[in-house]
């Protein structure tokens, strides 16, 4: 998810569906503080977090994203848009009052490549999780998508 503090709850809330639900999560964290502090809290959670890779900082999304079935974010263009083109799923959970992610979110639902949830609503994320793991019609919409991409 990166970015600023303010993302924390959101990493920790992700942590917590991994460690429930048994998910292998790379949890990117943008600041050096939010990955202690995450570390930190894992810890707290479970005594063995094998399930969790907490990263502050990467050089290396392609290859993150590549890799994974499916990205939460925040909504920027560039994470969107190297999401479709792999054609992976996203769930989006737009900054407060930030017009451009809440339109890419937006688009996102829209095209039915993914789920959008409001950061007010962050209770909604497993839900979002199960439902981008479980209906296929996400997965086959970025598939799509990455195919177009490729036109281009």
């Amino acid at each position: 998810i990166g970015g600023f503090e303010y993302r924390y709850r959101i990493l920790k809330h992700l942590a917590e569906i991994a460690v429930k639900n048994d998910l292998n999560v790379k949890l990117v964290c943008g600041s050096w503080n939010v990955g202690r502090e995450l570390k930190s809290y894992v810890n707290k959670l479970t005594n063995n977090p094998k399930n969790i890779e907490i990263i502050p900082f990467t050089n290396n999304m392609e290859t993150l994203i590549k890799n994974c079935s499916f990205i939460v974010c925040h909504g920027g263009h560039s994470t969107i848009m190297e999401g479709i083109s792999f054609g992976k799923p996203l769930i989006v959970i737009p900054d407060l009052n930030h017009p451009e992610q809440e339109n890419n979110a937006k688009k996102v639902q829209d095209l039915s490549c993914g789920i959008t949830i409001s950061h007010n609503e962050i209770e909604k994320l497993e839900f979002a999780i199960n439902e981008i793991q479980n209906n296929k019609i996400y997965a086959e919409n970025a598939k799509k998508l990455k195919k177009l991409c490729r036109q281009y």
